[in-house]
């Protein structure tokens, strides 16, 4: 995250002339996300408009996906900023198989490839907001006692979560806040192992993890940044 300009300590407040194609769009908070069900369903409840992020796989082994994403980023980086940036790099599925199972081609395409694409996703995130404005992470984590065959999605939501406090460091002198959501909405495991506290577990994409973001991103939370929040009805117990 450190390539991203920050505003210089002579700077002015964010309310500087900007250029017209990067002045905040205050009306609708931008979606980076992949182009499935579940992100456009995010980006309607909390009514964003979705800018795709590229899914780094889709080309076969072959397929020059670090240099495709490389392009991605620095075309989407070059768009205009919105007050509010919500990042949602999900996979369209998930298997679940043992990591001692998964071959190093199986490993990168499950992990590494996800991870560099959320990491191109929320460089742009710092990029397109705007001063004053919030970024949300919102990445797929199975619960420690679900843990079993996730081992690629434990490892993206970990590295996701170390992002969210890198950026958080490198845009807290725009005033920018960011902070993550996490969820296993679609990694749920079995409740009886763990009975969680409320009753809506694993809870969806557009109720509670959708409710959570306009809480992150209200000013209610004007106090919270490199914060993660565990969406996972108190199973997690982290």
């Amino acid at each position: 995250m450190d390539d991203v300009p920050a505003d210089g300590p002579g700077s002015e407040a964010p309310s500087r002339d900007v250029p017209a194609s990067h002045r905040a769009d205050e009306e609708a908070p931008l979606v980076l996300g992949t182009a499935i069900d579940e992100v456009r369903t995010l980006a309607a409840s909390i009514g964003g408009r979705l800018e795709p992020v590229p899914l780094v796989g889709d080309g076969g082994p072959a397929w020059p996906w670090a240099a495709h994403l490389d392009a991605w980023r620095r075309a989407t980086a070059a768009g205009p900023q919105a007050a509010t940036v919500v990042v949602a790099v999900w996979l369209p599925g998930h298997a679940q198989q043992p990591v001692v199972e998964l071959g190093p081609a199986a490993w990168v395409a499950a992990a590494e490839e996800p991870l560099a694409a959320w990491t191109a996703a929320l460089a742009c995130a710092a990029a397109r907001c705007a001063g004053d404005g919030t970024i949300v992470a919102v990445v797929e984590r199975p619960l420690a006692v679900d843990g079993g065959g996730w081992g690629p999605a434990s490892a993206v939501a970990q590295g996701v979560e170390a992002l969210v406090r890198s950026c958080a460091r490198a845009v807290g002198p725009r005033s920018i806040r960011v902070n993550g959501v996490t969820t296993p909405a679609r990694l749920p495991g079995d409740p009886e192992v763990a009975p969680p506290a409320l009753d809506w577990y694993p809870g969806t994409v557009g109720d509670q993890v959708a409710a959570t973001v306009r809480l992150l991103t209200s000013p209610d939370a004007a106090a919270l940044t490199g914060t993660v929040v565990d969406v996972d009805a108190g199973r997690g117990h982290r």
